[in-house]
């Protein structure tokens, strides 16, 4: 389904089959395939492929190795407001890095509330051993929030109005042994009264592939954050990123 409306110009559906093709999602992997459907949606405007394309160039993924080509795709995704882009060029400028420390008994106890509100709710450690690729209540707490300014109703990017919550494109989910990355939520704008989804939501998940939707919230887990220093793990882009 999703690579029929790929193919007939869908963009959002080009960077999902790009996503399914680098990854191996529910297909073989296949970066010729995952680079093609990538450049369709970058050229398109779809920040979340120019961010994707530019990796691809950066590994030599399905594409010759392209650093000058990387800069470009993800400069552009950077300078959109996409969360990504920016950490990587930021991670590569400066070396530093944030992670979020979540408070381990609230954690737990959260966790275990959590897997006991739906019965037919698995963890995330035993939906990617036994589920992966297929619809199931995964029950998790939000580790990362990735956030966009851009919208697009009907294919068409719109910039966010000023002062309106950023639309969260990509969401991480943990049980603490394993993690969820780069889920595509489908209500990312998820409110209960004047409540948006954060780090630090326990909740349960429907989830199709890279697709998901919060299927019940069930509390909230503190986080502290903490930044620290790592050295870029690729050298030589200083000059490119000026």
């Amino acid at each position: 389904m999703y690579e029929q409306a790929a193919q007939h110009g869908d963009i959002i559906c080009q960077y999902l089959m790009g996503t399914y093709y680098e990854q191996g999602i529910g297909i073989s992997v296949d970066y010729k395939k995952a680079f093609s459907y990538y450049k369709l949606a970058a050229q398109a405007g779809e920040n979340r492929a120019k961010f994707r394309l530019g990796c691809l160039y950066v590994k030599g993924q399905g594409v010759g190795q392209d650093r000058q080509a990387a800069v470009k795709w993800i400069k552009q995704a950077a300078n959109a407001g996409n969360g990504e882009a920016l950490a990587w060029i930021r991670d590569r400028q400066r070396g530093m890095k944030t992670r979020y420390l979540p408070d381990p008994a609230s954690f737990s106890a959260k966790l275990a509330y959590a897997s006991s509100c739906e019965s037919s709710a698995v963890s995330v450690t035993s939906y990617r051993d036994y589920h992966y690729g297929e619809g199931c209540l995964v029950y998790g707490i939000i580790t990362d929030c990735r956030t966009e300014t851009v919208k697009y109703p009907n294919g068409k990017p719109v910039i966010t109005p000023s002062g309106e919550t950023p639309l969260v494109t990509h969401i991480d989910i943990s049980d603490g042994n394993s993690t969820l990355r780069n889920l595509v939520p489908q209500n990312a704008q998820h409110k209960e009264g004047d409540y948006s989804i954060q780090i630090g939501d326990v909740a349960i998940f429907a989830v199709l592939n890279q697709i998901c939707t919060i299927y019940k919230l069930c509390g909230h887990v503190d986080y502290k954050t903490e930044t620290y220093y790592e050295p870029p793990k690729i050298g030589g882009w200083e000059d490119l990123l000026k």
